[in-house]
C-alpha cells in the first residue's frame, strides 16, 4: 500500500512541473548574434596647380641679298640660305616680313605669321611659300647697298600696320655677299674706318626702335634719329638681335651685329660666314634666350572628394606642399559641387564634380604650389541589433561593445505578443537622437532589437545579442 501511494506521489509532481512550465522554456539551444561595424573611413585628396604656356611673340625681318652679285653664292648654298626660314622655332608666335635688301618701301615684301595675321601694305603668303618668294625677289643690276638704313625703315614704316608688336622679341636675319657701302663717295670699300662709323650711325637708330634704357651712345652723322631718340615710335622690344650672314671681310654689318648684342649683354656670335656650309644653327644662341611665357594660374576652389564618397566636414585638415597647415580662416567647405570652377585667373575654368572647399585670402594657391587635403567620412550610427532566428525574448541579453546593458535600454519588435520578422531593414540610424533611416543602407533580414538612445553603437563597435531560439527563422 505504501508502494502504490508512492507512485501516485511521482506521478502528481512529474504532472506539476510540467503544468508550471511555458513554451518559451523549450527552445533550441542558446545562439549568439554579433554585429561589428567598419571603422570610419578617412582619404586625401593631392593636387597641384597648373599653367599655361604662351608661345612669346617674336617678329622676324628676312633682308634677302637680291643684287646680281648673289648669282655667284653657289646653287646648294643658296637653297640652304632661303631654308634658313624653316629652322624659325615653332614654340614661337612668329611674324615674318621677308624683303629685298636693294629696295624701297614694302615693294616686294611678304609676310607670313603663325596665327595667320593679315597686316596691310605687305603680301601675305603662306609659311610653306616663303622659299619661293625669296628665290623670286626681283635682281638689281648695280645698285649701292645700305642694308642698315634699309631695316631701320622697314621696321619703322611697318610698326603701325602691326608686323612688328610692342614688347615682342625683334630680330633681323641680313644676308648679303657684299657689305653695307652707303658710305662710299669713289673709294668703294677702301675707307674701314668709314663702315664702322656707319655700323655705329645705323645701330643708334635701330635702338632707339627697340626702346628700353638706350643712353644714345652710338649716334653719329650717320644716324637719322637725335640722341635721345625723341619723336621715335618705340617698340620696347623684349630683345632686339641684327644677324648677319655675310663674307667674313664683312665690317658694316658685323659692327651692327656686334653693337646690338653688347646692348643688350648677349655674346656675339651673330654674325654667320657666308662661306660656311651649313645655317641650320644661325637662330640657336639667340632662341636659347628667349624666354618662355608662362601664366600662373591662380584658384579659389579646391577639390577634396569625389561625388561618391561622404565626407565629415568637421574633420578636413589642408595642408601647403611645404608642410604648413592652413588654418580655418583660409578655407571653407562648401559641400558638393557640379562642374565649379577651381581656377578664376588668367580665365574661369578647371571645373571639379565632388565635395570643394572655398579658399579664401592667403588660402588662394597660385601655380606651381599643390595642397593636400584629408577628410573623414561621417560617423555611422546604428539603432538596432540583428537575430537571424526568432528568441524567446526572456532568454535576450544585449551587450554594447562587450558591455551588458539593463533590459530597459532595448525592446525587441513585435507583432502584438510575438517577435515580428523583417524580410529587410536597414540597422543605420541619423543619430542617437534620430532614428531615421541613413544611407547608404545595411540592411539585414530577421528579428531585430531597437535601442534606447543612449545605448546606440556606431563605428569600430559591436552589438552582441545572446538568446534561446524557437528554431524558427520567419
Amino acid at each position: 500500500m505504501i508502494k502504490n501511494n508512492t507512485k501516485w506521489i511521482l506521478i502528481l509532481i512529474t504532472s506539476l512541473l510540467f503544468l508550471s512550465c511555458n513554451k518559451e522554456e523549450f527552445g533550441v539551444g542558446k545562439q549568439n548574434s554579433t554585429i561589428s561595424t567598419a571603422p570610419v573611413e578617412t582619404g586625401s585628396t593631392d593636387v597641384c596647380s597648373d599653367y599655361t604656356l604662351i608661345r612669346p611673340p617674336v617678329d622676324l625681318l628676312f633682308l634677302w641679298d637680291n643684287s646680281t652679285s648673289t648669282n655667284y653664292i653657289h646653287p646648294d648654298k643658296k637653297s640652304a640660305l632661303n631654308n634658313t626660314l624653316n629652322y624659325i622655332s615653332d614654340r614661337f608666335d612668329y611674324q615674318v616680313m621677308i624683303a629685298p635688301l636693294v629696295g624701297s618701301g614694302n615693294n616686294n615684301s611678304y609676310f607670313f605669321s603663325r596665327a595667320g595675321s593679315t597686316p596691310a601694305g605687305v603680301n601675305i603668303i603662306s609659311k610653306s611659300s616663303a622659299v619661293s618668294a625669296i628665290e623670286a625677289l626681283p635682281l638689281q643690276n648695280g645698285a649701292a647697298e645700305a642694308g642698315g638704313a634699309r631695316a631701320r625703315d622697314l621696321i619703322r614704316n611697318n610698326i603701325n600696320n602691326g608686323v612688328f608688336r610692342p614688347n615682342a622679341y625683334t630680330i633681323i636675319v641680313l644676308l648679303s655677299n657684299e657689305d653695307d657701302d652707303s658710305y662710299v663717295q669713289n673709294d668703294y670699300g677702301s675707307n674701314l674706318t668709314e663702315a664702322r662709323k656707319l655700323g655705329d650711325g645705323i645701330t643708334h637708330d635701330l635702338l632707339c626702335l627697340k626702346g628700353g634704357t638706350y643712353n644714345g651712345s652710338y649716334r653719329n652723322s650717320y644716324s637719322a634719329y637725335p640722341t635721345n631718340c625723341s619723336g621715335v615710335t618705340k617698340l620696347n622690344s623684349s630683345m632686339m638681335r641684327f644677324l648677319t650672314i655675310a663674307p667674313s671681310s664683312n665690317i658694316a654689318y658685323k659692327k651692327i651685329s656686334s653693337n646690338i648684342a653688347v646692348s643688350g649683354n648677349y655674346s656675339q656670335s651673330d654674325f654667320t660666314n657666308l662661306s660656311g656650309s651649313s645655317f641650320s644653327n644661325i637662330f640657336d644662341q639667340v632662341n636659347s634666350v628667349i624666354a618662355d611665357q608662362v601664366i600662373n594660374h591662380k584658384y579659389n576652389f579646391w577639390p577634396v572628394a569625389g561625388s561618391n564618397v561622404e565626407v565629415d566636414s568637421g574633420s578636413i585638415r589642408v595642408f601647403r606642399n611645404n608642410g604648413s597647415e592652413l588654418d580655418s580662416g583660409e578655407f571653407n567647405y562648401i559641400g558638393k559641387q557640379t562642374n565649379k570652377n577651381t581656377r578664376y585667373y588668367p580665365s574661369a575654368g578647371e571645373p571639379y564634380t565632388g565635395h570643394m572647399l572655398e579658399l579664401i585670402g592667403s588660402g588662394e594657391v597660385v601655380f606651381p604650389n599643390c595642397l593636400k587635403v584629408t577628410y573623414k567620412a561621417p560617423a555611422a550610427y546604428y539603432g538596432y541589433c540583428h537575430l537571424p532566428a526568432q528568441p524567446l525574448e526572456s532568454s535576450i541579453e544585449v551587450k554594447i561593445n562587450g558591455t551588458l546593458i539593463s533590459n530597459s535600454k532595448w525592446e525587441l519588435l513585435k507583432t502584438g505578443s510575438s517577435p515580428k520578422y523583417f524580410a529587410s531593414k536597414n540597422i543605420r540610424i541619423k543619430s542617437s537622437s534620430d532614428f531615421s533611416p541613413e544611407t547608404p543602407a545595411e540592411t539585414k533580414s530577421g528579428y531585430f532589437i531597437k535601442l534606447d538612445p543612449s545605448a546606440v553603437y556606431t563605428n569600430s563597435q559591436t552589438c552582441n545579442v545572446t538568446y534561446h531560439s524557437t528554431g524558427q527563422v520567419n
